[in-house]
C-alpha cells in the first residue's frame, strides 16, 4: 500500500489501484474487487497499464508527492525506488495474523520476502511469482531429428539453428522491451551460475565472468545467430 500524504478517512469510498495490465488481474477486477466492495462498501478503482506506462505513472505520481494512489503493484526491480513511498507492511502482517490465525508468513518463499524488502523495510506483500520455462514444439524438434528438448546451451544453440527458418519462422522468442527483458535474461544468467548481487552486502556481480558470458550468449542469439524475430525488441508482457 502506498503511504498516504494526508490523514486517511476512517472508511474511504474508494481505493485507487495502479498496476500492470497482465491477464491475471482479471480475477482481481471481476472477482476479488466485487467481493471486497460487497463486504466493506469500498470500491476499488483500477488503473491497469502496459509495463512502461505503469512504471512511468508510479514514478511520476509518487515522485511528485501525489496522494492519489492507495495500492500500488510493483516488481522486484522497482522495490528500491518505491520504498520511500510505501508503508511499512510489518504492522499489516500483524493485523492479518490476528484476524486469520491460519495465516503463516513462513509459507511465503524466502526469495519473495527478500524481494519485497528494502533496507529492512517490508514494502509490500508478494502475491505472485513467475519463472522461466522452455516451451517448444515437439513436432518441429522431430522434423529436425531431435528426440528430446535441449539440456545445455550447446544443445539449445544446435537445436535452435536447426529449426530456424527466417523470415517465416524464427527459433526463439524473448521479451525484448527494456522493462521486460530482464525476465528473459535472468534464466540465462542464473543457469550459468551467475547472479545479480549479494543481498547482504549489496555487491554487484552482473559484470563478473559468468554474467558477461551469459549476456553475450543471450545477445548472440539475436545479433549473431539471428534466431530471434527482429520485432522481439518491442515485446513485453501482455
Amino acid at each position: 500500500m502506498a503511504a498516504p500524504q494526508i490523514k486517511a478517512q476512517s472508511k474511504p469510498e474508494k481505493l485507487v489501484y495502479v498496476g500492470d495490465n497482465g491477464p491475471w488481474h482479471f480475477a482481481m477486477v471481476e472477482e476479488v474487487a466485487p467481493a471486497f466492495e460487497k463486504a466493506t462498501g469500498i470500491k476499488i478503482d483500477f488503473t491497469l497499464l502496459p509495463v512502461d506506462p505503469w512504471r512511468a505513472r508510479l514514478r511520476a505520481e509518487l515522485g511528485a508527492g501525489s496522494g492519489g494512489i492507495d495500492i500500488a503493484q510493483f516488481s522486484v526491480s522497482m522495490t528500491g525506488w518505491m520504498s520511500p513511498h510505501m508503508e511499512d507492511h510489518g504492522p499489516l502482517l500483524a493485523q492479518i495474523k490476528s484476524r486469520h490465525p491460519d495465516f503463516d508468513w513462513d509459507d511465503y518463499l524466502t526469495g519473495t520476502k527478500k524481494a519485497a524488502t528494502y533496507e529492512d523495510k517490508l514494502c509490500g506483500l508478494p502475491y505472485r511469482i513467475t519463472t522461466g520455462i522452455l516451451h517448444y514444439q515437439q513436432a518441429l524438434l522431430e522434423q529436425a531429428r531431435f528426440s528430446k528438448p535441449p539440456d545445455t546451451w550447446d544443445e539449445f544453440l544446435k537445436t535452435a539453428q536447426a529449426v530456424n527458418k527466417p523470415p517465416e519462422r524464427y527459433a526463439f522468442g524473448v521479451l525484448g522491451l527494456q522493462n521486460a527483458i530482464y525476465s528473459s535474461f535472468a534464466s540465462w544468467l542464473y543457469s550459468n551460475g551467475g547472479r545479480l548481487l549479494d543481498f547482504k552486502t549489496g555487491e554487484i556481480f552482473i559484470n563478473d565472468a559468468k554474467g558477461v558470458e551469459a549476456l553475450q550468449f543471450f545477445a548472440d542469439l539475436n545479433t549473431k545467430y539471428k534466431l530471434v524475430p527482429p520485432e522481439a525488441m518491442t515485446w513485453a508482457f501482455d
